[in-house]
């Protein structure tokens, strides 16, 4: 292997596509994620289970999302009540980012909104 395909392949590592063949979920981002300050600002959002579960590692949220028909209301106002999770909210339809700061030595930036399905299932990229 040269040296620049090693280095192709650190890079790699970074990078997310929700692919299960290889594993390479966008939600794995997280999975390492504890006592830390996340900052996350996404189109829609219906990712209870991984905020709560984050909560739960003792990590603060604050989540910016758009109100509209990618968010699912009800998991919103469960998260609302959640100690250490501050939610802001848009109902411009052009506000439209996936951007997650992960404590303060890691940014995610890609196509996949803070929903089960983008963190899981749907075709996404993301690159920390």
């Amino acid at each position: 292997m040269t040296t620049g395909e090693a280095h192709a392949l650190t890079i790699m590592k970074d990078l997310y596509t929700n692919r299960s063949s290889a594993g390479d979920f966008v939600f794995n981002a997280f999975c390492d994620v504890r006592e830390c300050d996340l900052r996350i600002a996404s189109a829609f959002f219906s990712a209870e289970e991984i905020v709560n579960d984050l909560v739960d590692r003792n990590c603060t949220i604050r989540l910016v999302v758009r109100l509209g028909a990618g968010t699912d209301p009800d998991s919103l106002a469960r998260c609302f009540v959640l100690g250490g999770v501050q939610i802001r909210y848009f109902v411009d339809r052009h506000f439209h980012p996936k951007l997650y700061f992960l404590g303060s030595s890691c940014c995610l930036v890609g196509s996949a909104n803070f929903t089960q399905n983008g963190m899981r299932r749907n075709s996404e990229t993301a690159i920390a």
